[in-house]
């Protein structure tokens, strides 16, 4: 009995030994370390203002159209509207906005003529002839009714009572003219009005023609920005190339093509790097939109056996302002992105 209970004793001491140890050994045990950051996406990249290369070129219809001047060189900032310069055609086209103008003039006083109705001398002259022509009708008629009564005694022949009437038929036919006339100078006919304005207005449109005739001959910026570079110069014919390049240069841009695999993952707001060839630091940025559309690659790098063929989406990440001024100048310039960066992300944190 007592070598059982000795056991049983041993067995219990035994057991609450490994229990004891177990516990220092879980409580001993160090921490696994973290798994090492590991970059989201890498690909290669070119540098790109933020307002996009904007290539100002002449019309489609104005077919390969001489430069006639240009006022900007490479490296001059330009304000919105502003104008660069102007093609061959320019001249006669401000010719044509000086004619309509002289005929909108023109339109507007014969306007003002027909509101304002006959001169005053010509109502004047029309009212003397309309007295003139009523006071020989009262004479003409005195005559008739004395000459009736003169042939009702006898005294004058038939024939002299047919002069007198005729006579005043005649004056009376003055009078009536006379009258009309004056009421046609004083009348101002709205039909007539109404031809003077549609010329008037015709005579505008014109001259909105002409100034957008003018406008078509003209370069102007079509932002505020610097000139990157011009493509043809006063004398030369233009062609698909254009006159001249400009951008906003104050905020640049960094557009890599991540493969469409990894393109999910990214999102706007992830820290990341640019690796240019020359510089030895790298610069921040972050991702500013990804694109809606998988195309082929375009940046190649060097390797000769490179998949030139990938599908790729665009992703465009904003600089900071140090990167901003020390690439302002390398616009297309080669880089390398790192998205998600680990040395930005445990700086970070």
């Amino acid at each position: 009995m007592k070598r059982h209970q000795l056991i049983v004793a041993i067995a219990i001491v035994a057991i609450l030994g490994g229990v004891l140890l177990f516990g220092r050994f879980i409580r001993a045990e160090p921490e696994k370390p973290a798994p090492p950051a590991v970059a989201i996406a890498s690909a290669l990249g070119r540098v790109e203002p933020a307002s996009r290369i904007r290539k100002v070129a002449p019309p489609d219809f104005l077919s390969n159209p001489r430069l006639e001047s240009l006022l900007v060189e490479e490296g001059d900032f330009v304000t919105q509207g502003q104008l660069l310069g102007w093609f061959a055609g320019r001249e006669k086209a401000q010719a044509a906005v000086r004619s309509a103008e002289s005929v909108l003039e023109s339109a507007t006083a014969e306007l003002f003529r027909v509101q304002a109705g006959a001169k005053s001398g010509e109502l004047r002259a029309a009212e003397a002839r309309q007295l003139r022509a009523a006071s020989q009708e009262g004479q003409a008629r005195r005559n008739f009714d004395r000459s009736r009564q003169l042939h009702a005694q006898k005294i004058l022949t038939p024939s002299e009572t047919e002069e007198k009437a005729m006579a005043l038929e005649v004056a009376d036919a003055e009078l009536r003219a006379a009258q009309q006339e004056l009421a046609a100078l004083a009348e101002v006919r709205a039909v007539d009005v109404a031809v003077a304005e549609a010329k008037v207005s015709e005579a505008r449109a014109a001259i909105a023609q002409a100034h957008a005739e003018v406008a078509l001959q003209e370069i102007r910026a079509p932002i505020a920005g610097t000139v990157l570079r011009v493509t043809v110069m006063p004398g030369e014919a233009t062609d698909t190339k254009g006159v001249l390049e400009l951008a906003d240069i104050s905020e640049m841009n960094v557009v890599a093509e991540i493969y469409e695999t990894d393109a999910a993952a990214l999102r706007p707001g992830l820290a990341s790097e640019i690796i240019v060839p020359g510089l030895s630091e790298r610069l921040r940025a972050t991702v500013h939109q990804v694109g809606w559309m998988v195309k082929k690659k375009e940046v190649q790098g060097t390797d000769p056996v490179a998949d030139i063929d990938s599908r790729v989406v665009e992703v465009r990440l904003r600089l900071d302002a140090e990167g901003a001024r020390l690439l302002k100048r390398m616009t297309n310039r080669q880089v390398q992105v790192v998205i998600g960066s680990p040395t930005l992300q445990l700086t970070a944190q």
